[in-house]
């Protein structure tokens, strides 16, 4: 079982930035991560210079450490800073928002603002619970090899990932790019899309699920993608056509037929609100989105981008479940962990929460 290193980013943390905690990685472990067998985990606050604690990225930042499966970079919110386990979480509206948590705006204009031009080695990042916004020209991702994974993230880019296997699970992706938005591109391990909320700019914006030199067994699942006007799949045979269910669309298609997938489906119908500068990408009642998912607790752990839990049976498609009474109940009792400051039940990260909570979703506590 690897060791997990834990470091702090922020003013007068163990790192001033995330750049300078990723050049930590190499400096304490020169020979990788699998030779140390730990994983680096840096931590980042809401400290960064801009506005409501905004970080901000101006050059692009190489990841060189050797990594595998089980031995990875990982990138996540400082506790209780997040979107995530904000006290307004279910009334916030799903989208970019600084003042809502930890925050990255990214200007790089370069290839990728997280990247590696190394073919040798296996970088791996895995990042949860942040939310990135970018004004510049460069993908978020371009790894050459390794792979990078969002799991409840906010993403809000013109070019999310090409060349390299990129993933992500209950997360909100917003193609900002009025032309080709490449969601999950190239070459790399095998990619996968699950219970994602994916967004298009409207009438130019392609969505490019998978890349010309990706591998087989590409998985795009209970993913919402609205907003484009094509969703192009460049790497011929290379979707696993079976597993690639339950997702929904505005579009007449989607290029393959499976199990569950909706279609013709109106974008202002599924969503709280889709008018620019104020858009809200929580389900709204009476969506085609809701009850018409599959579990797939594997990736999701049966919860949302939010940290609701999901419905064991049918649930909503996308990023977002839609809230129930029955959600309802699990909610206050969350709320009531984090007002005491304790860790909330659906982290599942003490055998006394996962007790507790399995008891109010039965309805006994």
């Amino acid at each position: 079982m690897p060791t997990t290193i834990t470091k702090t980013i922020g003013v007068g943390k163990d790192y001033a930035s995330i750049s300078a905690w990723l050049a930590g990685a190499n400096s304490t472990y020169p020979s990788g991560l699998v030779a140390a067998d730990v994983i680096w985990k840096g931590v980042l606050y809401k400290e960064g210079a801009g506005t409501n604690g905004e970080w901000s990225i101006t050059s692009d930042i190489s990841i060189t450490t050797i990594c595998d499966a089980t031995r990875y970079l990982w990138l996540t919110a400082a506790p209780g800073a997040s979107f995530t386990n904000n006290a307004n979480k279910l009334t916030n509206a799903l989208r970019y928002n600084n003042a809502n948590g930890v925050s990255v705006l990214s200007t790089v204009t370069g290839l990728g603002v997280f990247k590696t031009d190394s073919v040798a080695n296996n970088q791996k990042l895995l990042i949860t619970g942040i939310q990135f916004s970018g004004s510049g020209t460069a993908y978020f991702a371009y790894f050459s090899n390794g792979s990078i994974t969002l799991d409840s993230c906010i993403l809000e880019y013109a070019n999310v990932a090409s060349y390299g296997a990129f993933n992500a699970v209950d997360s909100l992706i917003r193609i900002t790019a009025s032309s080709s938005g490449c969601c999950n591109q190239w070459s790399g391990a095998v990619n996968s899309l699950r219970n994602c909320t994916i967004i298009g700019t409207g009438s130019s914006a392609t969505a490019v699920v998978i890349g010309n030199y990706a591998p087989t067994g590409q998985i795009i699942k209970n993913n919402a993608i609205f907003g484009f006007s094509a969703i192009r799949i460049d790497g011929n045979n290379k979707l696993d056509t079976t597993n690639s269910n339950y997702n929904a669309t505005d579009l007449a298609s989607f290029g393959w037929t499976a199990t569950g997938n909706l279609v013709s489906k109106t974008f202002a119908n599924q969503f709280q609100s889709i008018t620019g500068g104020s858009e809200d990408f929580r389900v709204k009642a009476g969506a085609d989105l809701i009850n018409a998912g599959v579990r797939d607790q594997t990736y999701t752990n049966d919860v949302d981008i939010v940290g609701s839990a999901r419905s064991l049976t049918t649930p909503t498609i996308g990023a977002w479940e839609y809230a129930s009474s029955y959600q309802a109940r699990i909610t206050w009792a969350e709320a009531q962990y984090q007002t005491a400051g304790v860790v909330t039940p659906t982290d599942y990260s003490s055998p006394m929460s996962r007790g507790i909570f399995r008891g109010i979703e039965r309805g006994v506590a």
